[in-house]
């Protein structure tokens, strides 16, 4: 028999791969929404699974899922063991080694199969971590940085916040320009920034926000931040929900 000439693997087409793609975006929110370390990619051939999620240990004591295997995150695997089950989802899981740490490697055959499952995360979401999810939406869709916000127990962890964001965060929720502002211009500047912002995000949640001015020295790399402190979910919500009469308004003007 003729030796058959080796084909290379033909990808997917363009509307394929651009499923595959809003997938794995999705369902990478839906798990950093469950306070899940994952990374998702998808697959570059109609013989790849659709979207492969890799889920990472976090600091739980090893417990026994799936296949048997001992697997260090606890809360991410029995999460995804019954989330597999309940959706009639059929994948491959394995256990892969990911540097000096060991992963769930989940294969997802489907752009459908990830997205139910995606799904499936963000409606068993608990209170803390569907308003922190919400608020980080509405920060990025006005374009403001969210990257720090978080659950933690009952309360939403905002974080750092770069000075030029919090301007932003100000303007929005005003709808005017504030007061006059270099953010730029010394320690002075971000402190009474930092007092500023405090009182904006009390008034708009409902709840008394402690705002920290975070300058950088002289020789920092970084840029000046503002840290802000924790909220309650009902001022999370509240918040949100300014900002995104804010959105509302900023989408009308520009039509």
């Amino acid at each position: 028999m003729p030796n058959t000439p080796i084909r290379p693997d033909v990808p997917v087409d363009d509307a394929e791969l651009n499923q595959r793609i809003t997938a794995s975006r999705t369902l990478s929110v839906a798990l950093r929404a469950a306070g899940i370390r994952s990374l998702c990619d998808m697959g570059k051939t109609p013989q790849d699974p659709a979207v492969t999620v890799s889920l990472l240990p976090s600091r739980w004591a090893p417990v026994t899922v799936l296949d048997g295997t001992d697997m260090p995150d606890q809360s991410a695997a029995t999460v995804l063991r019954h989330g597999l089950h309940s959706l009639s989802i059929t994948s491959d899981t394995s256990v892969e080694t990911f540097g000096p740490e060991t992963a769930l490697r989940v294969e997802l055959p489907t752009c459908g199969d990830a997205l139910r499952l995606a799904q499936w995360f963000m409606e068993l979401l608990p209170p803390p971590r569907a308003a922190a999810q919400q608020l980080r939406d509405v920060l990025e869709n006005l374009g403001i940085g969210a990257g720090d916000i978080q659950a933690t127990g009952a309360l939403i962890h905002f974080g750092g916040v770069g000075v030029h964001d919090a301007v932003a965060l100000g303007r929005f929720l005003y709808g005017i320009p504030g007061p006059a502002l270099d953010p730029d211009d010394g320690w002075h500047a971000v402190e009474d920034l930092a007092s500023r912002t405090g009182a904006i995000l009390s008034a708009e949640s409902g709840h008394v926000v402690m705002v920290r001015a975070d300058p950088a020295c002289s020789t920092c790399s970084r840029s000046h931040r503002l840290q802000v402190g924790d909220l309650t979910v009902t001022a999370t919500l509240r918040l949100t929900a300014a900002l995104e009469e804010a959105a509302e308004l900023r989408d009308t003007q520009r039509v």
